[in-house]
């Protein structure tokens, strides 16, 4: 086993308890919770989900053709063979 070190960080105290409640729903205390996002961190090289700052004006949604169309690109299919088998 590695060499085990401590960490110590401050946060809010609601904040805190609010974490601590979800993850003891889910049956996990806090170390772990934490272990496990330094262990993705260094799986991913980066933070473990998406991070960025949001745009300056919020983006038009998307219209209907819009969001087919991604969900298309997103499975892999193109837009033009997913058009050609309805």
């Amino acid at each position: 086993m590695a060499e085990q070190v401590l960490i110590q960080f401050r946060a809010d105290k609601a904040l805190k308890q609010e974490v601590a409640e979800i993850y003891e729903s889910i049956g996990m205390d806090m170390p772990t919770a934490f272990r496990m996002f330094m262990i993705r961190s260094k799986m991913v090289r980066g933070l473990p989900f998406d991070a960025r700052l949001p745009a300056e004006k919020p983006a038009a949604p998307l219209t209907k053709e819009e969001q087919d169309g991604e969900a298309l690109r997103n499975r892999g299919i193109s837009s033009a063979a997913g058009e050609a088998g309805n």
